[in-house]
């Protein structure tokens, strides 16, 4: 995934029209389910190079973060999409792996700003638990 084509602000409201948020979201859920299926110590990873559906995680993290720090809108919308549910149980289904629990957390740092549902989704689907875990790991 080219991060370089969100910094211009045309491509990344085509991103958004087109349903590229939506799509991030079914990616991280597909990728988070296949792992779930082919990996039975996902709670035991702490590399991102241990598989490489790890790394495609972290990248569409970024591109999330990316979209909701550059617009309300995708923030809201992903939000609206499930996006903090997918990033909740990304961090509780790999509570060791440092790199993917620092980008959820400021993914779900950016769910909070000017988004009334995110604050609310966060409470709702454990995320302030899973926050406070990581900040204690």
């Amino acid at each position: 995934m080219n991060l370089e084509c969100l910094k211009n602000e045309n491509k990344r409201q085509d991103l958004v029209r087109a349903g590229g948020c939506a799509v991030l979201v079914q990616l991280l859920n597909k990728l988070l389910d296949n792992m779930l299926d082919s990996i039975p110590a996902c709670d035991q990873v702490t590399e991102l190079n241990e598989l490489a559906d790890l790394v495609t995680l972290q990248k569409a993290l970024g591109v999330i973060t990316n979209l909701m720090t550059k617009d309300d809108e995708s923030r809201i919308g992903i939000t609206d999409i499930g996006g903090v549910e997918a990033v909740v149980k990304i961090t509780k289904t790999f509570p060791k792996c440092q790199t993917l629990q620092e980008r959820a957390c400021g993914v779900l740092l950016n769910f909070t700003y000017r988004n009334i549902s995110g604050r609310q989704n966060i409470i709702d689907s454990g995320g302030i638990e899973v926050l406070l875990h990581a900040v204690n790991n």
